[in-house]
């Protein structure tokens, strides 16, 4: 059946004390044309600027910004928003913004520069390698509770690897602008992770695939509700859940679900993040189920 978490994070830690040099930010319209040294120094100003500069908050918003700019994180931008401001430490905050006033990803000079330094190692990564590397660690947290759903409630054991194999926008804006039955055959779970969700605005409705209680077919259904004095969880041929601000709302891809608006007035917007998850064992687990999608290892591609 379907599961509904909501989401938390850590303790929000206790701001600390900056204080501002009331500098501007500096300049890197020529950051190209520096050698390796030059670049180098500009690189730690930069830094060392937002690092004392921007807040938390300054910090979001130059991540937001850079996401809703980037074709492979725009769709991704209200999830990653509704993080809390402590999430979004400075260097990231500086990257993003760097990398939106047109800051060089990479710069050859000062990777040689950098590689000719005593004792440092490896290369100079791209700016976007690490940006992309915390911007998924903030998306994640909707695996993190896959994992939980799966482990700890459906109780199976740690055989599984989880794909996310598509993720959209749903978006409802008034009350007549219902999502109609239907559900997900080529995932094994979907989630709906709900950004907004203003008063009246839509429900989750599923249909109860079991019926175990209906003692003939079509007792408990529509077709025969004089029969059913009154509806309780076990008669009932559907259930819903009302979804809350933040919430991550889990369930079997195969359910059969829509959404509905109690309300013929709302006109608002209800906004949330959908996707599917694909269940591929793990590849020690690959030749003992011969259920199920096996590691890809083993999978050959005409």
């Amino acid at each position: 059946m379907a599961k509904s978490i909501l989401l938390s994070g850590r303790k929000k830690k206790k701001p600390i004390r900056r204080v501002s040099t009331k500098l501007s930010e500096p300049d890197i319209s020529k950051a190209n044309e520096l050698d390796g040294q030059q670049f180098s120094r500009l690189r730690d100003q930069c830094y060392e600027y937002y690092r004392w500069e921007a807040k938390s908050a300054d910090c979001k918003r130059y991540v937001i910004d850079y996401c809703k700019s980037k074709e492979e994180w725009k769709n991704k931008a209200k999830a990653i928003q509704k993080n809390p401001d402590w999430r979004f430490g400075s260097t990231l905050g500086a990257s993003c913004r760097l990398l939106s006033k047109g800051f060089p990803d990479t710069h050859k000079a000062y990777s040689e520069y950098w590689e000719s330094l005593p004792g440092t190692m490896g290369s100079v990564k791209p700016v976007s390698d690490f940006v992309n590397k915390h911007l998924n660690e903030l998306f994640e947290q909707i695996v993190d509770n896959v994992k939980i759903y799966v482990q700890d409630v459906l109780k199976y054991q740690d055989i599984f690897n989880f794909i996310i194999t598509k993720t959209w926008l749903s978006r409802s804006r008034d009350s007549h602008e219902n999502v109609k039955w239907h559900s997900h055959s080529t995932s094994h779970i979907s989630f709906s992770y709900y950004l907004n969700t203003p008063p009246n605005s839509h429900i989750l409705k599923f249909a109860n695939p079991s019926n175990y209680n209906e003692l003939f077919a079509g007792l408990n259904t529509s077709q025969t509700r004089d029969g059913v004095k009154e509806r309780n969880e076990l008669n009932a041929s559907t259930f819903f859940i009302e979804p809350k601000e933040g919430s991550l709302i889990l369930f079997p891809s195969s359910l059969e679900h829509c959404t509905q608006c109690p309300s013929n007035t709302f006109t608002g917007e209800r906004l949330a993040i959908v996707g599917d998850i694909t269940l591929v064992y793990k590849e020690d687990s690959a030749n003992n189920y011969s259920m199920g999608y096996i590691n890809p290892k083993y999978w050959r591609i005409y």
